[in-house]
């Protein structure tokens, strides 16, 4: 999405006033960077969070991490989790902000869901879960959807396979069932030839295996449409020796604050 709505008056606001009064500049800078972030990445999907690094928000925003996770314990309106070096950030009422064209896809998608969600299993308000572990040789549901039905049994059996080493699937809920069937409802990924490549991948990075921060993935948050793709466009490949674009361009903006700084 290329822009939110913005209230003009807000740095009137009594919420964004107590923020900048409390942290000053930095306040400000968190709230709307996060939500310019949060607008850049917002994808029209079911559970969609940002999820990203918190390295990514350090050099984004050029602040401490330390201060960036104490304001954001004050924005309480948002909710905010940790994985490890992971932040999830879902902000409720996003959608407010959103810009008409966005808007409009958002409600187009939701009702084409509504006409073809066929035999998919209501999410809310149930408890039901599938125990894997108690028959292994039975098949588990598929949800019905178009063009294809999505082969749960067959990705998670691969993902075991190709990469033993992280979280095994214990239950496979209709929350994560739905998680998968969106992702594959996208036509390239209509193959277990894609999801072994997919694996593959994942197995390459050191980030998504736990071997740099203590985070390790599991299928449920690999299969989370918004993570799929940060993972298939290299956000979490190994860095290798030479620093990433985006450490370049921090470094870069540190070096001419503090010259700035010194000029003064």
């Amino acid at each position: 999405m290329k822009w939110f709505k913005h209230i003009s008056d807000s740095i009137n606001d009594p919420f964004i006033f107590s923020l900048i009064e409390e942290f000053g500049g930095d306040g400000y800078l968190v709230f709307f960077g996060v939500l310019e972030i949060y607008s850049r990445e917002f994808r029209t999907e079911d559970d969609w969070k940002l999820t990203e690094k918190l390295s990514y928000f350090r050099h984004n925003l050029l602040i401490s991490s330390t201060r960036f996770k104490k304001i954001l314990s004050k924005i309480t309106k948002w909710d905010v989790s940790y994985n490890g070096d992971i932040i999830s950030i879902y902000i409720p009422k996003y959608r407010e902000l959103l810009d008409e064209s966005t808007l409009k896809k958002l409600r187009e998608r939701e009702k084409s869901f509504r006409k073809c969600s066929g035999s998919v299993p209501k999410t809310e308000g149930t408890d039901i879960d599938i125990d894997i572990d108690k028959d292994k040789d039975k098949p588990l549901p598929l949800v019905a959807d178009k063009p294809t039905t999505c082969p749960h049994q067959e990705i998670i059996k691969m993902y075991h396979d190709t990469i033993p080493e992280l979280p095994r699937v214990m239950k496979w809920t209709p929350k994560r069932m739905k998680h998968l069937q969106i992702c594959w409802m996208d036509k390239k990924r209509q193959s277990l030839e894609w999801w072994h490549g997919y694996f593959v991948k994942i197995r390459g990075s050191d980030f998504l295996m736990g071997k740099s921060n203590g985070f390790r993935a599991d299928l449920e948050w690999l299969t989370i449409e918004g993570n799929l793709v940060k993972v298939i466009e290299g956000r979490y490949d190994n860095k290798g020796e030479q620093e990433s674009q985006i450490d370049a361009w921090a470094r870069k903006k540190k070096a001419e604050m503090e010259a700035q700084s010194g000029a003064i």
